[in-house]
């Protein structure tokens, strides 16, 4: 919040700020209007459910630019806007505050992000084709915030990994944290966050949660958009859902394939929990369905 009230100054910008409730997309679509809101920054969860509406949709396509932070913003979102109008991620943490990133015109990346050269970032392979984000310090910067905090650091491993952009070298994209790789029983593994996105692709799904950590294959957990999915239509769902896990099977070994047979589509009595930024909280979901995953292996 320190960051956004600054731009007042540093870029001359008018501060349009909404009232002290949580945002639903037509208080959201009222302050984009009256507001005359030229650039938005939003949470993904709120870009997501006005995308799902020609009013949402048309109120941010007429936007210069639309801002996402929080979470990664889903593919669909992405694509539905980046046609009409700049889509651009903000990133940061709670130690260091937001990153400073540049921003690009390579439409086709637009969930990808470069740093500036005085943020003294840093990526180290681990494996794969993964990066870890470091930070490391540059004597003559002022900006790098996170050596404010910890004075007596000169490296800052943020256990965030990254993919850099194939053809755009020098574009980074964030693809989860180091601890979101699920180890099973047989000692292979895969890091679910990079493929949860091939899931969420599919129309009717809200969110997908790949856990199983301990057992001896993984487990889908499936949110669907409400009213997408009829309860004698899941069958049908299932079917068109198998393109997508496909497509995630073909990035991983044999024994950590994703199947039809353990899939867990969330109910309404347990949805999936989110944070207060609209995000997903894996441990605390994967926690909530313990009981189900357990039982598709008995």
């Amino acid at each position: 919040m320190i960051l956004v009230l600054a731009s007042t100054s540093f870029v001359h910008t008018t501060l349009v700020i909404g009232p002290p409730t949580l945002p639903t997309p037509e208080t959201v679509i009222d302050i984009l209007r009256y507001g005359e809101v030229k650039v938005a920054l939003l949470t993904p969860a709120v870009i997501e459910e006005l995308c799902l509406t020609p009013t949402g949709t048309n109120a941010l396509r007429n936007l210069k630019s639309v801002h996402y932070a929080g979470a990664p913003l889903s593919a669909k979102a992405g694509d539905i806007l980046i046609s009409h109008t700049q889509v651009v991620p903000t990133i940061g943490s709670t130690e260091s505050g937001g990153y400073l990133t540049s921003v690009h015109d390579k439409k086709e990346a637009w969930d990808y992000v470069s740093f500036q050269k005085h943020a003294g970032a840093i990526f180290e392979h681990r494996f794969d084709d993964l990066y870890e984000l470091v930070f490391v310090r540059q004597p003559d910067s002022k900006l790098q915030s996170i050596f404010r905090l910890y004075p007596d650091l000169d490296r800052y491993p943020t256990s965030d990994l990254w993919i850099e952009h194939p053809e755009h070298k020098g574009l980074w994209k964030i693809v989860g944290r180091s601890d979101d790789h699920v180890s099973f029983s047989h000692g292979e593994g895969l890091y679910a966050s990079r493929l949860e996105p091939e899931i969420e692709v599919h129309a009717a799904v809200k969110s997908a949660l790949i856990g199983g950590h301990g057992h001896s294959a993984p487990v889908l957990l499936i949110e669907l958009y409400p009213g997408a999915v009829e309860e004698d239509s899941l069958d049908e769902f299932l079917d068109s859902l198998q393109p997508n896990i496909e497509k995630v099977n073909a990035l991983v070994h044999d024994c950590v394939k994703l199947s039809t047979d353990r899939i867990i589509i969330a109910t309404k009595e347990k949805p999936f929990i989110r944070t207060v930024k609209g995000s997903v909280g894996r441990m605390q979901t994967l926690n909530l369905y313990r009981d189900e995953v357990s039982a598709l292996f008995e």
